[in-house]
């Protein structure tokens, strides 16, 4: 909150939480959102079909840097950010 960043995606969710930045499951995400899933994994939103389907860009999945493909709820993501 003042600059230093977060160590872990259970900060940054608490974070967008006590501040009103998180985006509850259920709302559709916007290109930029970073979506976060059960507080331990998180990606940004690189762009959402007219079907719903989430395009993201995740780190450490698979050990690398990944685009991948969820279904409408973003594979079960907690929200956004």
């Amino acid at each position: 909150e003042a600059g230093q960043g977060f160590g872990a995606v259970a900060a940054a969710w608490d974070w967008a939480q006590r501040t009103g930045r998180a985006v509850p499951a259920g709302t559709p995400p916007q290109p930029g959102d970073l979506i976060v899933w059960d507080g331990t994994h998180i990606g940004i939103v690189e762009s959402v079909d007219a079907n719903g389907k989430v395009h993201t860009i995740e780190g450490n999945s698979s050990n690398a840097v990944t685009r991948r493909v969820h279904d409408a709820s973003g594979g079960g993501a907690s929200g956004d950010i």
